[in-house]
């Protein structure tokens, strides 16, 4: 087998475990959130909200979080429509569009022989 046919065995077989990987990753996640519920509710409802709880490796905290909305292109429009006129909004959005660079690499895509 010579070193190419070798690299994409290899590539192949580090695929297969990051699929895998990212599959039992999501399954954590899911499984976190549903006790990140049940532990939140518990907080709220004994209002525990300055609580420190002590655990193996440190503690646990519970603090409110505030997020931002994401700065979309339906957002701006909606935004830039306060100020401009439709016309104008759907020029700027236009600009802003074109004026992106793309960015072109060379990538291995994986499609399943199913």
């Amino acid at each position: 087998m010579n070193s190419f046919e070798k690299s994409v065995k290899q590539w192949v077989e580090y695929d297969n475990q990051l699929k895998m990987l990212t599959n039992k990753i999501k399954t954590l996640r899911e499984t976190r959130a549903t006790h990140a519920n049940s532990v939140l509710n518990y907080v709220k409802t004994n209002n525990m909200q300055q609580s420190i709880i002590k655990i193996s490796d440190g503690q646990l905290k519970f603090s409110t979080v505030t997020a931002q909305q994401s700065l979309t292109f339906k957002y701006l429009e909606l935004c830039l429509n306060d100020l401009f006129t439709q016309e104008e909004t759907k020029r700027i959005i236009s600009h802003i569009k074109n004026k992106r660079e793309p960015q072109h690499f060379l990538d291995i895509k994986r499609f399943s022989g199913k």
